[in-house]
């Protein structure tokens, strides 16, 4: 198996330690709020870009179903499908998630639909 890291999604990631300054521009989401990943995997260079995807999926399709129906948005979808248990493989299921946005497409770029 290939060693997917994280910068094979996202090749200016960067995993913050403790203490450190962020960038002045750019995306930042404390460890802490990515359920159940550890900065192991999250590590740029030899961490697992795969479960860093993962957790981000399960941990954002989470807290959108936390939301009231009145505060949810109705232009995007976001879920976590049923889990399929993997025949012949040992505690192994696969995990399903399913993601849908409404956009305004034009020949410069796509945009998402305003709510």
């Amino acid at each position: 198996m290939a060693n997917v890291t994280p910068t094979v999604f996202f090749p200016n990631y960067q995993l913050l330690t403790n203490g450190a300054t962020t960038p002045a521009e750019g995306v930042f989401i404390p460890l802490t709020d990515l359920k159940g990943l550890t900065s192991v995997e999250a590590n740029a260079d030899t961490g697992d870009g795969r479960e860093v995807m993962r957790s981000m999926w399960q941990t954002s399709s989470e807290n959108l179903a936390t939301l009231s129906s009145e505060l949810r948005p109705s232009e995007m979808t976001l879920v976590k499908g049923n889990s399929q248990i993997q025949t012949g493989e040992n505690n192994t299921v696969r995990e399903n998630y399913s993601a849908s946005f409404d956009v305004v497409y034009n020949p410069e770029n796509v945009t998402l639909t305003a709510e």
